[in-house]
C-alpha cells in the first residue's frame, strides 16, 4: 500500500497502490502471480517489463473466458486474455500479452506477436506465411478484399515502393 494513503476505489476495485508497490504486496500477500490489464499495447508491453525488473520472478497469468473456444494445441504466451465468443485455431502461437477480444476467429497455425490486441469480430484466416505467399502474387483489389474482410485495413504507399524496403 502506499505509505501514508488509504486504498482507493475508483469504478469499485480496490487500488492498493502503484506499481511501485508492488514489491511490497507480492511479499505481504505471498504470491508473484498476476495479470496486467491495459488496453494500449505499448503501455502494456512496457508496464510489463517494469513489473519484471521491479519483482524478479513474477509470472503473468493468462485468462481465457470459459465461453471462448481454445483448440488444445495453440499456445498461449504469458498474460495473453482470451474474451467470450473468441476462437482460437489449431497449432496457433499467441504472444505474450495479446488480448483477443469478443467474437474473433483465429485460424488454424496463426501466429500473434507480443503485446497485440485484435479487435472484437475480427476474422485472421491466414497465418503470416500464407499472408505472404498470397499477397505475393494477388492483385491490390483481392489483397485489399481478403484483409477487409480480415479486419485489416491496407494502405499502399507509392513512395516505399521506390525504396529498397518496398
Amino acid at each position: 500500500r502506499d505509505a501514508g494513503h488509504e486504498p482507493t476505489h475508483p469504478r469499485g476495485a480496490e487500488v492498493l497502490g502503484d506499481e511501485s508497490a508492488l514489491p511490497d504486496l507480492c511479499r505481504e500477500l505471498d504470491t508473484r502471480l498476476g495479470l496486467v490489464a491495459v488496453g494500449d499495447n505499448w503501455q502494456r508491453g512496457a508496464l510489463t517489463r517494469r513489473l519484471e525488473e521491479r519483482v524478479p520472478g513474477f509470472a503473468f497469468a493468462s485468462s481465457v473466458h470459459p465461453k471462448a473456444t481454445v483448440a488444445a494445441d495453440a499456445i498461449l504466451g504469458a498474460g495473453s486474455v482470451v474474451m467470450p465468443g473468441a476462437v482460437i485455431g489449431e497449432r496457433c502461437n499467441l504472444g505474450q500479452n495479446v488480448v483477443v477480444m469478443p467474437g474473433t476467429r483465429i485460424g488454424n497455425n496463426v501466429k500473434i506477436q507480443n503485446n497485440v490486441s485484435i479487435y472484437e469480430g475480427v476474422e485472421l484466416e491466414m497465418s503470416g506465411d500464407e499472408w505472404s505467399a498470397f499477397s505475393a502474387t494477388a492483385s491490390w483489389s483481392d489483397a485489399r478484399t481478403t484483409a477487409r474482410r480480415m479486419g485489416l485495413e491496407v494502405t499502399w504507399d507509392a513512395e516505399l515502393a521506390k525504396t529498397p524496403e518496398g
